[in-house]
């Protein structure tokens, strides 16, 4: 074994979502936390799923990325929008074969190459299952992140459910994004003692502000999805709109509400007062960033919005449902949280950063340095190494 008082572990991490190619937007904080290990000194691989399109192996910046094929590729639906597999579920039940057939490929990549990692570091509970029923055989530890919807699917749905608290009580150590989500798993397992809240991070060298050429932007990115409430930001901007006509609306991602939320839209408001962008690169979605106002995120069961640090990170003050992940991140210092559904109480967040100068000025400044000093990966990933040392016998 290799001296663990360094960081020289060879880490396996698995997940359901990944960049389909460099600078994709699904889900590239697992991406930058794959990365910011290697910058620690760590030898990271990870195996994700195979999107039409995509490698099946490639190295990034020092991370070499596996992408297992689970269908013929033009059948491959699993990743299709940033929602990911509880998308693809909800739209079509038969992608359970797809699922199974996934997580037994990616048990047998794990037994076949337990020789060349010393732990395995999931995400999202399926790719946890993998490793779980093939402990046995590779004998390596497990340690899983739960980031939110796969709990919030597990909670609805006993096929997950009884996966889920499989994987919770089989692991070595449980991750939890948020605080939420350790409530929420204490609840569902009754096993409080190997949990650790250690939260997402942000890479403060991609995001960052620029006060110069700031827009008059709402902004939204995400999943468009119902629990996303994103019809609330619709209706709610358009009752203000009167008072705030010289201000835009944009709405960035995809997902299956797309068009029931344009025709929303178009019914409330003046067509060139919103617009969608579709799914954005990470590239395009900080430049964005740079220029927006503010950021809203009125979701419901937020497991805990990277979004929001992104915003941070960027100077953006940031309006959130007081629900879930989003109070971990919000608070007086660089944003208003409103009750969940309320949109009389959106609106008046929205107003009242809109109309104080001083305040926005102050929100904006601490936003970032609260970005810098409690989310920047270089922080993060020390703390998931910390974790990872707990689990590996020093010799």
């Amino acid at each position: 074994m290799k001296n663990m008082n360094e960081n020289n572990i060879r880490v396996l991490i698995i997940t359901t979502s990944f960049p389909r190619w460099k600078d994709d937007n699904r889900s590239p904080f697992i991406f930058e936390k794959a990365k910011s290990l290697v910058e620690k000194g760590c030898d990271v691989t990870v195996v994700a799923l195979h999107t039409p399109g995509s490698k099946c192996y490639e190295e990034i910046d020092g991370v070499k990325v596996n992408r297992i094929r689970y269908s013929p590729e033009k059948f491959e639906i699993l990743q299709t929008t940033r929602a990911g597999i509880p998308a693809a579920w909800d739209k079509n039940k038969f992608v359970i074969f797809q699922i199974l057939l996934f997580i037994l490929k990616l048990s047998f990549f794990i037994i076949k190459n337990k020789k060349k990692y010393d732990i395995v570091h999931s995400n999202w509970t399926i790719s946890s299952f993998s490793a779980v029923i093939s402990k046995r055989f590779h004998k390596k530890p497990i340690i899983t992140s739960v980031h939110g919807s796969d709990i919030n699917q597990a909670i609805k749905n006993r096929f997950f459910c009884f996966l889920t608290k499989i994987v919770i009580n089989s692991s070595n150590k449980i991750i939890c994004v948020s605080e939420d989500l350790r409530k929420k798993i204490i609840n569902l397992a009754k096993t409080p003692s190997h949990l650790l809240v250690i939260p997402n991070g942000v890479n403060t060298n991609i995001f960052y502000p620029d006060s110069i050429n700031k827009e008059k932007i709402i902004l939204f990115v995400g999943s468009l999805t119902q629990n996303k409430r994103i019809d609330l930001l619709i209706n709610s901007f358009g009752n203000i709109f009167p008072k705030i006509d010289d201000y835009s609306l944009y709405i960035v991602g995809d997902g299956p509400e797309e068009e029931s939320l344009k025709e929303l839209a178009k019914n409330k408001l003046p067509h060139s007062s919103v617009k969608f962008t579709g799914s954005l690169s990470r590239e395009e979605i900080s430049n964005l960033m740079r220029k927006s106002f503010i950021l809203v995120l009125p979701s419901i069961n937020e497991g805990f919005g990277v979004v929001l640090i992104e915003a941070l990170a960027s100077g953006l003050p940031c309006i959130g449902a007081n629900s879930g992940g989003i109070v971990d991140i919000i608070n007086e210092e660089v944003g208003i949280l409103f009750s969940l559904d309320n949109g009389q109480e959106l609106e008046n967040a929205i107003l009242t950063l809109v109309n104080n100068e001083l305040i926005y000025e102050k929100m904006s400044k601490q936003a970032r340095i609260i970005a810098v000093n409690k989310y920047d990966w270089s922080i993060i990933s020390e703390k998931i190494i910390e974790a990872y040392k707990d689990l590996i016998p020093i010799r």
